[in-house]
């Protein structure tokens, strides 16, 4: 099964410095029916205005306007001391194939998490098409970073998401495409 989720319907908040498109409930934003897919609980894409600063643990120093992802993830247990991953990538590890950057403690990625979940990360140029293997008892929820394609049929365009039940799916970028997915037991 898969089910588009149109940004133009998603919860938004514009602080001045720190504008957010939520997927799900968060802050002032609150659907009942949409609190989490599965064991991912937020994702906020997050635009931060350059500026002298406020009390966070995010903050942009740069010149321009930083685009980032804000996830949160449900561990597989309460108990555990928090943690906070970070991991310099080569981009060209995610140019037109999928690279795991986050796994379980028994995976291969890099950055751990206390979940049965993986995220990757694609780049796709124009035209390119590339597979994703949902299996049986699995889910995935994927965000169109950047650009736009056609995926099993369903136009996705940028800040779009896509829940993916046990199904697999076919991405053909119509202009060169940004892609997060993030891979999970089915719930």
């Amino acid at each position: 099964m898969l089910r588009r989720i149109d940004n133009n319907k998603m919860g938004s908040s514009d602080l001045g410095w720190l504008k957010s498109k939520f997927h799900f409930s968060f802050a002032e934003y609150y659907n009942p029916s949409n609190i989490n897919f599965g064991v991912l609980r937020v994702i906020n894409d997050d635009l931060v205005k350059p500026g002298t600063g406020v009390f966070h643990s995010e903050h942009n120093l740069g010149e321009e306007t930083l685009r980032f992802l804000q996830i949160w993830i449900y561990p597989d247990k309460n108990g555990y001391e928090p943690n906070y991953g970070d991991y310099k990538f080569e981009w060209n590890d995610r140019k037109n194939k999928w690279l795991n950057i986050v796994s379980s403690k028994e995976g291969n990625a890099p950055i751990k998490v206390n979940q049965d979940a993986n995220i990757f990360v694609l780049e796709l140029d124009k035209d390119q098409e590339i597979e994703f293997k949902v299996g049986e008892g699995r889910q995935a929820y994927l965000v169109q970073i950047e650009g736009r394609t056609d995926i099993n049929n369903i136009g996705l365009n940028m800040r779009d998401g896509l829940e993916i039940i046990e199904e697999d799916i076919k991405i053909k970028a119509i202009e060169t495409s940004h892609f997060l997915l993030i891979e999970m037991k089915k719930e």
